[in-house]
């Protein structure tokens, strides 16, 4: 349980800094932010979601059970991205070559952008952010996810006991296709994506 408390504090630590407001003060003040460029836009986004998702996922970890954070992050992921895509008119996903949710299957493009990641990772290097420009009039922005200390609970290696037996359960109870373990601190584990017109700043749908 020592090791949880550790990671509840460093947890606390980010979202002091990142998520010292709630999901729609954060994405009203980005919105205020946009600048028209599509790149740039959508970095702001990703940093949107990934605030919105630590403060689920610190909701998830009260008590200090990381078991309880993967029910939580089942029930509430999706809905939080969901939400976040159709309030920037936007489409927001994450993805992986070793998945846990089938709905974070990439395709054709996201794979090859994603095993180029995996390369450098693979290498000791942090991949940079890829935007793809589409024959639509539209991008692909890539934002690497990386293995943190408090990843390690539910993506960590199995055999060096990072991932506790009842986290485990959970996991195979809820995931039983579940690929994405085996994972190392500073690795590559996915991929942020956010699909938008490369020429216009986002929408605020629900304003």
């Amino acid at each position: 349980m020592k090791k949880y408390a550790v990671f509840l504090v460093l947890l606390s630590f980010i979202l002091f800094y990142k998520c010292g407001q709630n999901a729609s003060d954060a994405s009203e003040e980005t919105q205020s932010q946009f600048t028209g460029q599509a790149r740039i836009d959508a970095q702001k986004i990703v940093s949107v979601a990934q605030s919105a998702l630590l403060a689920e996922l610190q909701k998830g970890l009260e008590g200090g059970d990381p078991a309880k954070a993967v029910t939580y992050c089942n029930e509430r992921a999706y809905p939080v991205t969901d939400s976040l895509s159709k309030h920037f008119g936007v489409m927001i996903r994450r993805v992986a070559l070793k998945y846990r949710n089938p709905a974070n299957k990439p395709d054709s493009i996201e794979t090859a952008v994603l095993q180029h990641m995996a390369e450098l990772s693979a290498k000791g290097q942090i991949p940079p952010a890829q935007t793809i420009d589409l024959f639509d009039g539209y991008i692909r922005h890539f934002e690497p996810i990386i293995m943190k200390p408090l990843c390690l609970n539910c993506h960590g290696v199995r055999e060096r006991g990072d991932i506790a037996p009842a986290t485990m359960d959970e996991i195979r109870k809820r995931y039983p296709d579940d690929r994405a373990y085996d994972f190392n601190l500073n690795e590559l584990r996915g991929a942020w994506v956010v699909y938008m017109a490369a020429n216009s700043a986002p929408d605020q749908k629900n304003k």
